[in-house]
């Protein structure tokens, strides 16, 4: 079973903050505060031990051994891999595995880093 933990993203500074107590956090959005974002830890590590959340911009393999780069999402009960360009560049969104996780590799994430989406 994966650790269940949180970072979350300050808008009003430009941070990202790990280690977040949810249970206290929570509390500040129900009050209002909508200038935080939670991103859940997917339970995977990419190839240099660093933990994959949310919202992280990934480096990754396809079917066909070609790198990809694509955005962390959750959806439909499932972590995946959200190919950035869309299906119609040859790009392939794909779920992410455990045993495939030393080939992955976080190059940033959406909110530190939106050059890397390329729109």
């Amino acid at each position: 079973m994966r650790e269940i933990k949180f970072r979350r993203w300050d808008a009003l500074s430009d941070e990202m903050l790990y280690g977040v107590d949810i249970e206290n956090d929570t509390l500040r959005q129900l009050d209002g505060d909508n200038d935080q974002v939670y991103l859940q830890y997917t339970g995977l590590t990419d190839k240099n031990g660093k933990e994959i959340y949310e919202g992280d911009i990934v480096k990754y393999p396809d079917e066909a051994k070609i790198n990809q780069i694509g955005v962390v999402v959750y959806r439909m009960a499932a972590y995946f891999f959200e190919a950035i360009g869309g299906d119609d560049e040859g790009n392939q969104d794909i779920q992410p595995y455990e045993p495939h996780s030393k080939y992955y590799e976080i190059v940033g994430n959406i909110y530190e880093n939106p050059e890397l989406l390329g729109d």
